[in-house]
């Protein structure tokens, strides 16, 4: 157990790292430290990952009370170390598969985004990036890997128009590369990530540099544009 709400489980060359604190999976920094954590300790013994939740949620996205309720430097800090999980989960040394169980919305649908490989449950869902109905912009980094992931004639509904889509859509929009029923779930995707991580880890790392080179690029042109346009103190 690497915290109340996130636990991991290694079966043979596969770990299983799953999100559940009983509710909807809404990520605080806790979780997100935790799933972070459990992602690096289980690459370091097991050959793939498989991050899942619990049933019918994968998760329903950032906690907005306490992630996005205080001022704006704490806010900045916040998101920062919801970036630094994706990033992690972009680079993490050992493939990595993510089984979506149901409900995957904003920085859920990201967690989809990011994954090598996204396998969800046909169960009635709302898969995507609502952040735009909400109020709030989307951040580069799920820009990025919407343009990257997502077909591209839904990339404007999907984002400027924060679209959700049942897991058919989903998979028809890109989210997701397969559904399957919910109690097979584990088991495909288990199968998946160990079929991935059978394969030359070394050769397999450098393609998925190279897969997701454009994605960090965007982010870090994106982010030299905000330093350059932010007033001059003073």
């Amino acid at each position: 157990m690497v915290s109340d709400a996130v636990s991991v489980e290694i079966d043979e060359a596969v770990a299983v790292v799953r999100i559940d604190d009983g509710k909807v999976n809404a990520l605080t920094l806790e979780m997100i430290d935790g799933i972070q954590d459990a992602l690096l300790s289980a690459s370091a013994t097991a050959d793939a990952v498989v991050l899942t939740g619990r049933p019918g949620c994968l998760t329903a996205g950032l906690d907005r009370s306490v992630m996005l309720g205080a001022d704006r430097s704490v806010v900045t800090g916040n998101l920062r170390r919801v970036t630094d999980l994706y990033n992690a989960m972009l680079t993490l040394p050992v493939p990595l598969v993510v089984a979506s169980p149901g409900h995957a919305v904003a920085a859920g649908a990201l967690l989809l985004l990011v994954a090598d490989a996204r396998i969800g449950a046909r169960v009635p869902s709302r898969i995507g990036l609502n952040e735009v109905q909400i109020g709030l912009p989307l951040f580069p980094l799920a820009v990025a890997a919407a343009r990257a992931r997502l077909t591209p004639r839904v990339l404007f509904p999907a984002t400027t128009g924060a679209t959700l889509y049942d897991s058919a859509g989903a998979l028809e929009a890109g989210y997701l590369d397969e559904v399957v029923e919910p109690d097979a779930l584990l088991e495909v995707a288990t199968e998946r990530a160990a079929v991935l991580g059978g394969l030359d880890r070394r050769s397999y790392l450098r393609t998925r540099r190279l897969v997701v080179a454009p994605i960090l690029d965007e982010v870090e042109r994106a982010t030299s544009r905000r330093r350059d346009q932010a007033p001059t103190p003073g």
